[in-house]
């Protein structure tokens, strides 16, 4: 191990561009971080949603201490994990999901990755690469998704790491639930690598992993339909 955690971002969104601000400001040498959008390329339009970032953080209140956050973050863009990777970004967010995957040797090097999900509105459910990543590295997670995304997983056979850390940010959503999950980010750096080694390698934890594992590999829209009854 040798992240204590990550987050690889191509596209930006308001929840992404909050929590990727916070790990960077507060934890960057210790957490592995991509984010592809920036406003330093002058070729490409682009939309790094602070005014909603702004509009979803406003009733917890904005101080100067987050706006510094943001700016520093948003200085510091884009941020790639290789210098090659300049070449191929567009500054349009665009995901090629048939590269999606290139990222899977890189989940060697950290502990717990820190998903921020493409569809987190409202009452529902879609996952997508980010987490099945998670899944098929056996990589713990924290996940910035829908309210109930955790135990909609749990309904489909997967397990999560409420033993581990606290998860009650699952029944909240937008900002509420990136402070909580803030709170455990903060949980997971305040140990020490080898804490964190001896944690993974528990066999608490490794059943876990590996119950993902085989969940993700059995996976079927017929299986997924039955679940949530859909005809």
């Amino acid at each position: 191990i040798m992240y204590k955690t990550s987050m690889l971002v191509g596209g930006s969104r308001w929840p992404r561009l909050s929590i990727a601000s916070y790990m960077y400001v507060n934890y960057k040498t210790d957490s592995l971080m991509t984010y592809w959008q920036n406003f330093k390329d002058t070729k490409q339009p682009c939309y790094l949603y602070l005014d909603e970032l702004f509009k979803n953080h406003m009733q917890k209140g904005i101080d100067s201490k987050f706006i510094d956050q943001v700016s520093k973050f948003v200085e510091a863009l884009p941020i790639h994990l290789k210098e090659n990777d300049k070449h191929h970004n567009t500054n349009t967010g665009y995901i090629n999901y048939t590269e999606a995957y290139d990222l899977v040797p890189w989940y060697n090097k950290i502990f717990c990755d820190v998903i921020c999900e493409t569809v987190h509105n409202g009452q529902t459910f879609a996952f997508t690469e980010k987490s099945a990543r998670c899944w098929l590295t056996k990589t713990p997670f924290l996940v910035f998704g829908p309210r109930n995304y955790l135990a909609n997983l749990r309904r489909l056979g997967f397990q999560t790491f409420g033993t581990f850390w606290n998860e009650s940010y699952d029944r909240y959503d937008n900002a509420d639930r990136i402070l909580l999950i803030q709170d455990q980010i903060d949980h997971i750096h305040q140990m020490e690598y080898k804490q964190l080694t001896d944690l993974y390698w528990s066999d608490e934890m490794q059943n876990i992993l590996e119950n993902n594992l085989k969940v993700f590999k059995s996976l079927s829209k017929d299986k997924i339909k039955k679940v949530f009854d859909i005809s």
